[in-house]
């Protein structure tokens, strides 16, 4: 479903640096989850630095470190919520996203100054024609670009807060967060949502692949119930004589025979 997504596809052949964000976030999300299953020192480390690659790509990255929370929150309930894997994988993120922007600390003041010019372009300043709520602008595009795969990762969320899958509901939080994230800003356009599209390509995918699995158990069940209904009607008609054998008492008295 991602190759075929408009707006994957238009950001990937003008080689935008959204793509290599894209790419970074979505392996964030797929280390991420390892931590759901397994937690192990590494799963953190690996997942952070996926995000500092990701943010060093585009600082809008920023707000994935969300999937490692995320899934810490998922894997440890009620325990302590800061422990030292969680503050390992936090340094991580810290840490290769200096290495991959050195002139943030090499030149703080120009940066300091950048990023505070950025941060109101997209806030406050519109580009021209860009009146109007932006939250509005996404959801009319999402549907008109995305189509069938974005309803179909909204009814997948929605499945996931009543199930309480936490498979479903780590992608689809994220993707909400990170769609009410960028609807905030003034300035809009579509490659600002490149990280979300494979989550939403995965969501749309568990959603077929959960309606497959269950027409296939209830065709399967179909088939056992028709298979005995036909079993029992065989062994049923097997008790009978042929009609062929038996011999009307008409018959007898006309010819004489009892």
């Amino acid at each position: 479903m991602l190759a075929v997504s408009p707006t994957h596809v238009r950001i990937s052949h003008f080689v935008t640096p959204d793509v290599m964000m894209t790419f970074f976030v979505t392996l964030s999300a797929l280390l991420s989850y390892r931590i759901i299953t397994s937690a192990t020192l590494w799963d953190y480390v690996l997942a952070g630095a996926a995000v500092g690659c990701a943010t060093s790509a585009e600082y809008n990255a920023r707000i994935a470190i969300a999937l490692l929370i995320a899934a810490h929150s998922l894997r440890e309930g009620k325990h302590p919520f800061f422990d030292d894997n969680l503050c390992a994988g936090i340094a991580s993120w810290a840490v290769v996203f200096l290495f991959g922007s050195p002139y943030v600390f090499l030149d703080l003041p120009a940066f300091l100054n950048d990023l505070a010019f950025e941060m109101r372009h997209y806030s406050l300043l519109a580009e021209p024609g860009q009146a109007g709520s932006s939250l509005l602008w996404y959801l009319d595009y999402v549907w008109k670009r995305e189509g069938v795969v974005a309803l179909l990762a909204a009814i997948q969320i929605a499945r996931a807060g009543l199930k309480r899958s936490k498979k479903a509901i780590y992608l689809g939080t994220f993707s909400l967060v990170y769609f009410l994230f960028v609807s905030s800003y003034a300035v809009r356009n579509d490659r600002t949502l490149g990280p979300i599209l494979p989550l939403m390509s995965i969501l749309a995918a568990i959603l077929i692949s959960d309606l497959v699995e269950a027409i296939g158990t209830r065709v399967t069940r179909l088939r056992s119930r028709v298979g005995r209904n036909v079993a029992g009607l065989a062994i049923v008609c097997s008790g009978c004589p042929p009609s062929g054998n038996r011999r009307r008492p008409e018959q007898g008295l006309l010819t004489g025979r009892r």
